[in-house]
């Protein structure tokens, strides 16, 4: 699953609203636009949420978000992640595809983290989730 090109378009906005524009160049499928911004993601597992946690964001493209956690994920592990836009926020469904240590002196105990967007959460859904 992909972001439409101007949900895309709308977060990275909301996200980078002082930063200056720039042309992000990356040998990836989909650009990666660098930031570092934190933000909360919300284990999700067979319909079940669980305790929110903190993570820094430090690239999203059109396909998913890296993220910074102090906790190691598995392949697969899905979570959900409440994306700003310039009028309201998304909320997305994320699959781990990656999770490595960060090594060097300030990598102790992080792990830099890659996953893919799944799909949309419905607005009914996300009711339901947040007054959980």
């Amino acid at each position: 699953m992909t972001l439409e090109e101007r949900t895309f378009n709308e977060i990275v906005a909301a996200l980078r609203l002082a930063d200056k524009e720039r042309n992000w160049h990356d040998r990836r499928q989909y650009p990666r636009v660098p930031m570092q911004k934190c933000m909360a993601i919300i284990p999700y597992r067979s319909g079940v949420t669980g305790e929110a946690a903190d993570v820094w964001i430090r690239d999203i493209s059109m396909g998913g978000v890296g993220m910074v956690h102090f906790k190691p994920m598995e392949p697969d592990e899905e979570f959900l992640i409440r994306l700003p836009q310039l009028s309201g926020h998304q909320m997305m469904l994320c699959r781990v595809s990656y999770c490595a240590p960060l090594s060097g002196e300030n990598g102790n105990g992080m792990f830099g983290i890659g996953a893919r967007f799944v799909r949309a959460v419905a607005p009914k859904q996300q009711e339901m989730i947040c007054n959980n």
